[in-house]
């Protein structure tokens, strides 16, 4: 399904074509509005790259079909119920900014250390109007006594090893709560033994790259 075009330049947008043939690849449904918020945040990642590293040069032509995609893996995987949502080491707000502009009744806490990191997440969620979304400048570690246990679901993305950011996540998470997390294949084995945690891998396969997604649930 190659339904978007960059009409900027009269030139198909393939990184918006790839990206929508990977989410139907996966059954992830994509209407109108969710394709047009997660362009726009797209866009904004590409204007603000050259002040901010949110991604890597190389893959600035291809935040959709490789950050944006992957992030959105993880909402497979949202349990219908859950209301709020901290994502740890949020970076350029991923995964935490698809996921809420894909379930836009999520309540969001975007967590990130780095400075000119939020700064870009501020100007996101102002120039793109988003509502139930907030932006900590602070570390995992030092936002439990002011948040709590408060959150459905933790997600992280190339933050750290499984079992550090499960430490900064548990304490963040309700009784019942779960973190997502997204990994190379094999490296949540690798990364969790000994930890005594269960954990569930779910490998997905595209013809540019294989990825998974890693669910934690705290311990009954």
């Amino acid at each position: 399904m190659t339904t978007g075009a960059d009409t900027r330049n009269g030139s198909s947008d393939l990184d918006l074509e790839r990206f929508q043939d990977l989410c139907q690849a996966v059954e992830i449904g994509l209407t109108p509005t969710v394709i047009k918020g997660l362009v726009a945040y797209r866009d904004l990642m590409r204007a603000w790259n050259g002040r901010v590293r949110l991604v890597s040069r190389s893959n600035g032509s291809r935040i959709l079909e490789r950050h944006v995609y992957e992030s959105l893996l993880l909402a497979r995987f949202l349990p219908a119920s859950a209301t709020r949502l901290v994502d740890i080491g949020t970076g350029g707000g991923l995964p935490g900014i698809p996921l809420k502009i894909f379930r836009p009744d999520l309540q969001v806490v975007l967590l990130d250390s780095a400075r000119m990191k939020t700064l870009f997440l501020r100007e996101v969620i102002r120039t793109m109007s988003l509502k139930g979304i907030e932006v900590v400048h602070d570390r995992a570690e030092r936002v439990v006594s002011s948040i709590g246990a408060t959150f459905d679901l933790a997600t992280s993305r190339a933050v750290a090893t499984l079992d550090r950011v499960w430490a900064f996540a548990q304490p963040l998470l309700r009784a019942d709560g779960s973190m997502l997390s997204l990994k190379g294949p094999g490296e949540a084995e690798k990364e969790l033994s000994g930890a005594g945690l269960d954990f569930k891998e779910h490998v997905f396969e595209s013809k540019y790259r294989r990825v998974s997604v890693v669910c934690i649930k705290q311990p009954q």
